[in-house]
């Protein structure tokens, strides 16, 4: 068994962002996704562990304030002299252990079970708006992004032609591509800023790729334009 016990020396540690509980075994798609790289549908759901349990299982709901196991879009907050065990698969969103630097919140994992972060980039949205500065802000929505803004870089292809796609010598679509200039994350590791100053003022189409913690997302084709 491993037991993380928390302590105010150890706030570096406190909190584990996107934080997947894994092992290999079954798992219920309410709390454990099917696929680790699923993205949460953006629900802002606290769940707080009930002080009045001092010793518990997480599994069990009335262990929990709001009477409910924490599903994989919680975020998750656990503090004061509590000891929590987990002995099942679980993911959420975000876990926060001992915030209070007189806390001695202890997780107990059993068997195998570690804690992971699911770090493959996923894109789930890309919205743009049009600057009075004739720039283009892009909005990118997913999981996955990392923590360090510095490390990110985002690839923004055009398609250029606006009734149908230009072809080249070779059959080829005709695009341009552009490197999203100052990549900077926005919330957590789920929200990326970055923008382009795009050939032309309206561009007809976009996809945008992230390079982040050394892995590459699949496209994803700009779904809103504002200006």
């Amino acid at each position: 068994d491993c037991t993380a016990a928390l302590t105010g020396k150890m706030k570096a540690l406190l909190v584990v962002l996107v934080a997947a509980l894994c092992v290999a075994g079954a798992s219920a798609r309410s709390y454990a996704l099917d696929e680790p790289q699923d993205i949460y549908p953006g629900c802002f759901c606290v769940v707080e562990w009930n002080d009045d349990n001092r010793v518990g299982d997480w599994l069990v709901a009335d262990n929990w304030l709001q009477l409910e196991e924490p599903h994989a879009t919680a975020f998750v907050n656990a503090s004061g002299d509590n000891t929590i065990t987990l002995r099942e698969t679980r993911q959420v969103n975000n876990l926060l252990l001992g915030e209070n630097r007189w806390d001695t919140t202890r997780l107990v994992l059993e068997g195998d079970l570690i804690i992971s972060y699911d770090d493959q980039p996923e894109i789930a949205s890309v919205s743009a708006v049009k600057e009075v500065t004739g720039t283009i802000l892009l909005e990118i929505q997913g999981k996955g992004f990392g923590f360090d803004s510095d490390s990110i870089s985002v690839e923004v292809t055009e398609l250029l032609e606006d009734d149908s796609a230009v072809l080249d010598n070779d059959g080829n679509t005709y695009t341009v591509t552009y490197e999203c200039e100052e990549p900077t994350l926005k919330y957590r590791d789920a929200k990326i800023d970055c923008t382009i100053a795009p050939i032309r003022a309206m561009p007809y189409q976009m996809s945008v790729v992230v390079h982040a913690n050394g892995k590459t997302s699949q496209p994803m084709q700009v779904a809103r334009f504002a200006q």
